[in-house]
C-alpha cells in the first residue's frame, strides 16, 4: 500500500514537470513561428492545441491521482505513449526546429525508469526507438541529415541502457543500505547474548502498550523474572557456562509464551515477559508456573548439569499502576518478596 502511495506521488510530480514542459513548448512554438519561417504542413494552432491537451491531461492526472492516491500500471502505460506520440509529432512538424525536443525523449524514458521502475524504462525506450525510427524513415528533413539520425536513434538506445544499469545498481545499494539499517536497528534494541528485547527497546514497547491499554480500555501484566542461583552456577563453572545457561533461558522462556507476548533480558539474570493481552490476569495466572516449571528444569550437558530456580513478581495495568515506572517499581517487589527478602535496589 505504501509503495502504491509512493508511486502516485511521484505521478502527481511527473505530470507537473509535464505541465512545466508544455508551458516551455508552446512560448518556444510561438518563437518559432512568429521569428522563422517553418516549412511544415501543420499550422502553429494545432501544434499549441496539442500541447494544451497534454496540459489539461496533465491537470486532469493530478486531480484524480490526488484523489485515489493509488497507481495505476495501465494508466502509466498510456501516459507513456502520449508523452512518445507528442514528442515524435513535434519533432515530425517541426523538421529541423524538432530537433529541439530530443531531450525529452530521453528525459520520458529515465524520467520513468526512476520513478516506477526498470520495466517502464524499457517500454518507453521502445516507444522512443519506434518513434524515432518512423521519422528517419518518413520525414524528408531526417532523411536527408540521415548519419545524424542514426546517431540520435542509438542514443535513445544506449543512453537509456546506462541509465537502467545504474538504476539497478543504485537499488541494489539501497537495499544493502537498508539492511544494515536493519540489522543497526536490531542490534540496539536486542540482546547480543540471547537475541532477547533489551532495556531500551523494552521501555518503548512497555510505553507502547500502556498508550493502547489506555485507548482501548485493556488490561495487560508485567512479570518480573530473576533466576535463583545463578551466582553459584557463574562462580562454580565459569562465565562461559553461565552464558549457555542464560541462553537455554531464553529459550524456554519464548517456548512458554505466546507470539504476542514480549519476553526481554534486562541485563545479568534478570527477565520481563510483557504478556499483551484484553485480560491480562488469564494468561499470566496460567503463565507463571509453567515459567517456574520451564526454567526450574535441569539444563543438560555432556560434561555437567546446571540447575537454577526463579523468582517472578508480577504488576497489572491498570491495578498496580498506570506508567512504566510503577508497574516495573510494583513487579520487582513482588519478585523480590518471593525470594524471601526486600529490594536492595
Amino acid at each position: 500500500m505504501f509503495e502504491l502511495q509512493e508511486r502516485a506521488r511521484e505521478e502527481i510530480s511527473q505530470a507537473k514537470a509535464r505541465m512545466v514542459y508544455a508551458v516551455i513548448t508552446a512560448l518556444y512554438l510561438a518563437i518559432v513561428f512568429g521569428m522563422v519561417r517553418v516549412e511544415t504542413d501543420i499550422h502553429v494552432i494545432e501544434l499549441q492545441v496539442l500541447i494544451g491537451i497534454v496540459f489539461i491531461y496533465s491537470i486532469a492526472l493530478i486531480l484524480f491521482v490526488r484523489k485515489r492516491m493509488t497507481f495505476s500500471p495501465l494508466r502509466q502505460v498510456v501516459t507513456i505513449v502520449i508523452d512518445i506520440g507528442t514528442i515524435t509529432l513535434m519533432m515530425d512538424a517541426l523538421s529541423a526546429w524538432g530537433a529541439a525536443f530530443y531531450p525529452l525523449y530521453l528525459w520520458v524514458i529515465s524520467g520513468n525508469g526512476l520513478r516506477f521502475g526498470i520495466v517502464y524504462l524499457w517500454f518507453a525506450m521502445a516507444l522512443g526507438f519506434i518513434g524515432f525510427t518512423l521519422l528517419i524513415i518518413f520525414n524528408s528533413y531526417w532523411q536527408a541529415n540521415l548519419p545524424t539520425g542514426i546517431g540520435l536513434v542509438l542514443g535513445v538506445l544506449i543512453l537509456p541502457t546506462f541509465f537502467a544499469v545504474l538504476i539497478r545498481r543504485l537499488h541494489q545499494l539501497n537495499a544493502r543500505l537498508q539492511q544494515l539499517v536493519l540489522a543497526k536497528d536490531y542490534q540496539a534494541s536486542h540482546d547480543d547474548l540471547t537475541g532477547l528485547c533489551n532495556r531500551s527497546c523494552f521501555k518503548r514497547r512497555l510505553n507502547e502498550e500502556i498508550a493502547r491499554a489506555q485507548r482501548n480500555g485493556q488490561r495487560f501484566s508485567v512479570l518480573y523474572l530473576d533466576l535463583d542461583g545463578f551466582k553459584d552456577v557463574n562462580d562454580r563453572l565459569g562465565h562461559e557456562a553461565g552464558d549457555r545457561l542464560l541462553k537455554s533461558v531464553a529459550q524456554r522462556l519464548l517456548a512458554e509464551i505466546r507470539s504476542v507476548d514480549l519476553a526481554v533480558r534486562l541485563g545479568g539474570d534478570e527477565f520481563v515477559v510483557l504478556t499483551m493481552s484484553g485480560d491480562a490476569t488469564g494468561p499470566s495466572r496460567t503463565l507463571m508456573p509453567r515459567i517456574k516449571q520451564a526454567i526450574s528444569a535441569p539444563y543438560e550437558e555432556p560434561d555437567v548439569t546446571m540447575s537454577v530456580g526463579v523468582s517472578i513478581g508480577e504488576a497489572i495495568y491498570p491495578d498496580d499502576g498506570t506508567d512504566a515506572e510503577s508497574l516495573m517499581r510494583q513487579a520487582d517487589a513482588r519478585m523480590y518478596q518471593q525470594k524471601g527478602r526486600k529490594p536492595t535496589r
